[in-house]
């Protein structure tokens, strides 16, 4: 999914996302779930972190 579609489909700007994505925003709870619905995933699965060994970890 393209960041434009992405934005779109949370209903946010591409600047205030592509801000999001660089650590230049700091997104609402309401922005982070927005984000999660448009990805079609669970807010938490944006903060999992994957480690070399494949566990996953928030």
């Amino acid at each position: 999914m393209s960041q434009q579609t992405l934005a779109g489909n949370a209903e946010l700007s591409l600047r205030y996302l592509a801000g999001v994505e660089r650590g230049e925003e700091n997104p609402s709870l309401e922005t982070i779930v927005a984000i999660a619905d448009a990805m079609s995933i669970e807010p938490a699965d944006l903060f999992a972190i994957t480690c070399g060994d494949g566990i996953e970890t928030t």
